[in-house]
């Protein structure tokens, strides 16, 4: 018991340092420039496959399963940063 938690305590503390250095996807303007983020064709569409196996009570009656996602995204606010 004593081991697991101290596997635990030492398996956070280094999650908390390396996610310290983590940083955003930012783009830096030089001075005088402008950043502008923009969608080109403006609703982006993404499809996407899922699978699962059933656990718990669903084990007896199902084998599998399968099925679909399909998501859009509507840009809603166009973002500009002026320097």
């Amino acid at each position: 018991m004593k081991i697991s938690i101290k596997i635990s305590v030492i398996t956070l503390a280094a999650i908390s340092i390396l996610s310290i250095q983590s940083k955003a996807q930012t783009k830096s303007a030089t001075p005088g420039t402008s950043i502008t983020q923009s969608y080109t064709s403006g609703i982006r569409l993404s499809v996407g496959a899922d699978a699962g196996v059933p656990v718990g009570s669903l084990k007896g009656n199902y084998d599998w399963s399968a099925g679909g996602s399909v998501q859009a995204d509507f840009p809603v606010i166009k973002i500009s940063c002026m320097q």
